[in-house]
């Protein structure tokens, strides 16, 4: 795939892929980072893509897989703000046990 038919596969999946990524994330910003990425990762795979018909697909799952990672990092890190807030607030005192 040359930089040509490269763009032409954007132009065509860019809005599809961005409403797809929304409806995972929610959020205009992550949406768009996850268009980015999944662009990002076609081009460093453009030469195992003999069959350009299975772009469109490949581009859809590799969207869904960066959607529902980020999704696990953003609940990740949530927990462990939460965990943090509540050992803050109710530290255990060593010396009581």
């Amino acid at each position: 795939m040359d930089k040509s038919e490269f763009e032409e596969q954007i132009d065509a999946l860019q809005n599809k892929l961005f409403r797809f990524a929304s409806s995972y994330m929610g959020n205009y910003e992550d949406a768009k980072d996850i268009v980015q990425e999944t662009f990002i990762k076609l081009w460093d795979n453009k030469s195992s893509f003999l069959n350009k018909s299975a772009i469109p697909a490949w581009c859809f799952k590799v969207a869904k897989n960066k959607s529902l990672d980020r999704l696990k990092s953003h609940a990740v890190s949530k927990k462990s703000t939460l965990e943090s807030a509540v050992n803050f607030e109710n530290p255990s005192n060593p010396e009581k046990e």
